[in-house]
């Protein structure tokens, strides 16, 4: 009976979260009995070895921008001018407590050690805790500012690989897990952009990634029948691949913020979004 049961269960659990990759191999790992032990290169202290990731981290994007900058050609003058957006975006819009509650139930709620409450009881008690959630997320959107508190974030180092030198600080990465409430505000920052954008046309129709109906299929197909049809035409056709390292931690903020000033809302009426990103860039991080 416990056999047929166990096996009813892992048949469910497959079967039910067949697109969730991540899901599937902690089963599989799970089923085998298969435990991976963290390793980390060698240190006098736990403190000391918690200081040289992020250390390794910080030194790591400095040096790739150094290099991106040595090596990029001087820009020609280009004036923004190009970019001028005529769409506004004056203020968010402040949230219910329905607005939070379909926000959590979007939302996977995953377990941060920074969070005053466990992930099991929040999930629990989530709909209780939706006024709480809405007044500090709206005094954060109201002036357009994101606590320092909430920008602390729990940094675990992995492994690329199972089997690379664990010595080597190259072959770890770093995945940052914030506080729950960080998330959530994010998502409505998101939520309220995204809508800013569809509604003003200012999204960029060969984009993929953080689109709904996109995926890297979506992408794949649109490469392939491109190619395809200059093959039809008698056309050459050369695919050149770019795998950019640590692309989003050496991204300019400055010229970011300008950018989004110019391109997708009027200079004058953008004060809200701009002063918020300007805000939530920096953040610090607490070493597991």
């Amino acid at each position: 009976m416990l056999y047929k049961a166990k096996e009813q269960h892992y048949s469910a659990v497959i079967h039910e979260n067949a697109h969730d990759s991540k899901l599937l191999f902690r089963t599989v790992d799970k089923l085998l009995q298969r435990s991976i032990d963290k390793r980390y290169p060698s240190g006098n202290s736990d403190l000391e070895l918690a200081n040289a990731f992020p250390d390794f981290f910080s030194a790591k994007i400095v040096r790739i921008r150094d290099e991106l900058l040595v090596r990029k050609e001087k820009p020609k003058e280009r004036t923004m001018e190009d970019f001028e957006c005529t769409s506004c975006f004056s203020e968010f819009s402040m949230v219910t407590d329905e607005d939070v509650i379909g926000l959590i139930r979007g939302s996977t709620i995953k377990a941060c050690a920074l969070d005053p409450l466990p992930a099991s009881i929040m999930r629990k008690c989530y709909s209780s805790l939706a006024p709480i959630f809405r007044r500090v997320i709206n005094l954060s959107l109201s002036p357009g500012s994101l606590p320092k508190e909430l920008k602390v974030v729990l940094l675990s180092p992995l492994l690329k690989k199972l089997n690379a030198d664990f010595e080597q600080f190259s072959n770890f990465r770093p995945v940052s897990n914030l506080k729950f409430l960080s998330k959530l505000i994010q998502k409505t920052v998101f939520v309220q952009l995204n809508s800013y954008l569809g509604e003003n046309d200012l999204r960029e129709p060969l984009q993929s990634a953080y689109k709904i109906f996109h995926s890297t299929e979506t992408a794949l197909l649109t490469v392939t029948n491109d190619i395809l049809l200059s093959l039809d035409k008698g056309e050459n056709v050369f695919l050149v691949l770019l795998d950019l390292s640590a692309a989003f931690d050496t991204v300019n903020h400055s010229l970011l913020l300008a950018r989004l000033q110019k391109s997708f809302w009027h200079q004058r009426n953008c004060t809200a979004m701009v002063r918020f990103l300007s805000l939530s860039k920096n953040s610090v991080c607490k070493h597991q």
